[in-house]
């Protein structure tokens, strides 16, 4: 197996074995419609409304901090299938609705949850209960369905106060912006409106379609709108002063299933999700497709816009979660999980981004200023990395910003070390910074050489001809080089003299060992290993003795770099749902995310002085250099190259 190959691997694996994971069998929850938290500035049922309380943290969640997000909170149900949440207005709690029936209530900042409403049916009965939830304005009233076909209105401790019969099964319901009408729909062709004031239905606008898989208010409250499917897909539209229909148009020849619907905040535009993958944004006057917003890969369940319209998120099918920049139309966030997630909000307030994975649970998202890192000291030096930014892979020097004045992103601090027709990957600099060891195959295969810090002195250390090697690094002391091989047919840690000569072979495996980093003290080697089922990190004595597995997750852990004290290891790993940076300490307790982008982070190193990381960060068609400081503050670009840049290394101080 090729560097090349097996450098791509370790930078993909897991979202590969996120796609071969995903369930082509299963059916997205029929009632996805996101209800609106209602104003509470137009209270009913009640004549005051509770002015809402702020918590703790007040960052609003937008198009230009989305990228920072942190995940605060994940509260497990592992038998869950969530389809709902909505907020108070006042955001001191939440409440969540299941495919089984159960609604949960949540208190915000403990996330202790209250039985509501149990479950109504068993998860593998195949008519399970797909309800619909709401909360009316005052955050008093909570809203469900049931599967006998009715509307059902409850307080806070369980007494009803209203309930409304629709004779057959309910699957979309709305709250008008001013609380004073609920219209619900379902499986026939039946739709009615109900007047919470009154208690009474007011109107009838059933008609020859049926299946109504969404309905929403305009944010105005002048138009009600309804998703059918059948015979065909058909919107419609009515005037809510007098509930005459007012437009009755299909956008599309094309058959299938509304999952979600929204008006966009101007009420011009409507925003569909579908199973048709791509979410859609529709002009209402025109009934054209006027935008697209293209990514998932199965089709999204659920969506919803944050409080000042500047972000869209959505729940899907294919497991990610993704926050959209609504004028550009580019996801700025793709959190990825093992399940699917089936629905989204954002609290009322706006700090909170609130999503369900099925059979994992709820995970709360959040910026938090009381976590803002106080500025370091600013970063320095040189970084030698892997790029094919001339067409093929070379090894590339830049020198490190300093913070205080920015990063220098035009590449004119950027100089090519290596020039040939073949590829050179994966640099690590000597402990005192005179020399280059990288993998080349300029002669034939995959092997490891050396290279004076300006690109002279070429000299090869492994000669393997029908093997590989991969991945150098060296012994803090300058006498050895560990590096990986598949000599012995499976890929495992060797070491050998800083010349190439007296290699021995360090790990013995039929799992892969690869990707090793070896500690301050030369006693010990970090690496990636599958040996226990998938990449997770190990430490072993450097005789090869006492391996000890430092990190036990369901996903990818991997390229461990040990921080120049010793107490720390960076790495990077897929567990909050897309490959991020993490920094635990050196037995493996306390891991903390650095990094939360929508691009994968990966391969970071450490700067001399311990306060810096470097690391790539992008896609298998591009992928930039970025520094982070160690605490998770000032993320910066260390160059727009537009090419693949790769495994950073940052010179060691002379």
């Amino acid at each position: 197996m090729s560097l090349f190959f097996r450098f791509a691997l370790a930078l993909f694996v897991t979202a590969m074995l996120i796609s071969g994971c995903a369930s082509t069998a299963t059916q997205p929850p029929i009632s996805t419609t996101t209800i609106s938290i209602l104003p509470t500035s137009m209270p009913i049922l009640t004549t005051e409304t509770p002015a809402p309380e702020q918590p703790p943290s007040t960052t609003i969640i937008n198009s230009g901090n989305a990228s920072q997000l942190k995940k605060i909170a994940s509260p497990d149900l592992p038998e869950s299938k969530l389809n709902s949440i909505v907020f108070a207005p006042d955001n001191r709690t939440m409440v969540s609705g299941d495919t089984s029936g159960e609604v949960l209530v949540w208190e915000r900042e403990t996330w202790k949850k209250t039985t509501f409403l149990a479950p109504q049916y068993d998860a593998a009965e195949q008519d399970a209960f797909f309800g619909t939830l709401a909360l009316i304005s005052n955050g008093k009233i909570i809203v469900t369905t049931n599967s006998a076909g009715e509307v059902i209105g409850q307080d806070r401790d369980g007494k009803e106060v209203f309930t409304f019969s629709l004779g057959d099964r309910v699957y979309s319901t709305a709250l008008s912006p001013d609380g004073k009408y609920l219209a619900a729909g379902g499986l026939s062709k039946k739709l009615i409106i109900l007047d919470l004031e009154t208690k009474q239905q007011i109107a009838d606008l059933s008609s020859d379609y049926e299946y109504i898989s969404a309905l929403v208010f305009s944010p105005d409250g002048k138009t009600l709108l309804a998703c059918y499917e059948r015979p065909g897909n058909m919107i419609k539209t009515w005037d809510t002063a007098t509930w005459k229909e007012t437009a009755s148009f299909s956008h599309t020849s094309e058959r299938f299933d509304y999952h979600d619907i929204l008006f966009t905040p101007d009420g011009t535009t409507l925003v569909i999700a579908s199973t048709r993958k791509d979410i859609e944004f529709l002009d209402l006057e025109t009934h054209q497709v006027v935008k697209k917003l293209q990514g998932h890969t199965r089709a999204p369940y659920q969506i919803a816009f944050s409080p000042d319209g500047s972000l869209l998120a959505s729940a899907s099918d294919d497991m990610t979660l993704r926050l959209w920049d609504v004028q550009t139309g580019k996801a700025v966030l793709v959190l990825k999980n093992q399940h699917e997630v089936g629905t989204v909000a954002f609290s009322a307030d706006g700090t909170l981004l609130v999503f369900g994975v099925w059979e994992e649970g709820i995970q709360v998202w959040a910026l938090n200023e009381e976590l803002a890192p106080a500025p370091v000291a600013s970063a320095s030096g040189e970084i030698a990395f892997a790029s094919d930014l001339d067409g093929d892979f070379e090894i590339w020097l830049a020198l490190a910003p300093h913070a205080s004045a920015g990063v220098n992103t035009d590449g004119s601090h950027l100089r090519q070390l290596t020039d040939n027709d073949a590829m050179d990957l994966s640099p690590a600099w000597s402990p005192d910074g005179s020399r280059l060891a990288f993998v080349s195959n300029r002669d034939g295969n995959d092997e490891i050489y050396t290279m004076s810090a300006d690109g002279s002195d070429v000299r090869r250390l492994t000669e393997t001809p029908d093997f590989s090697e991969s991945f150098p690094t060296w012994s803090p002391d300058g006498q050895f080089i560990s590096f990986d091989s598949d000599r012995g047919n499976n890929w495992d840690v060797y070491i050998a003299n800083s010349d190439g000569s007296s290699s021995r072979r360090l790990t013995e495996h039929p799992g892969e060992d690869w990707i090793s980093s070896w500690s301050p003290d030369g006693s010990q080697i970090a690496f990636e290993s599958k040996r226990d089922g998938n990449y997770e990190i190990y430490v072993v004595n450097v005789d090869g003795t006492n391996p000890q597995r430092l990190t036990q997750n369901s996903v990818q852990d991997g390229a461990p770099k040990w921080s120049p004290d010793g107490s720390k290891i960076a790495f990077f790993s897929h567990r909050d749902g897309n490959p991020e940076i993490y920094v635990m300490n050196a037995d493996g307790s306390n891991p903390l995310r650095l990094t939360n982008q929508a691009s994968e982070d990966s391969f970071p190193a450490w700067s001399p002085d311990g306060v810096w990381l470097v690391f790539s960060s992008g896609t298998n068609q591009q992928s930039e250099i970025y520094l982070i400081a160690a605490d998770g503050s000032q993320l910066q670009k260390l160059a727009d190259t537009g090419a693949q840049n790769w495994t950073p290394a940052w010179r060691p101080t002379p």
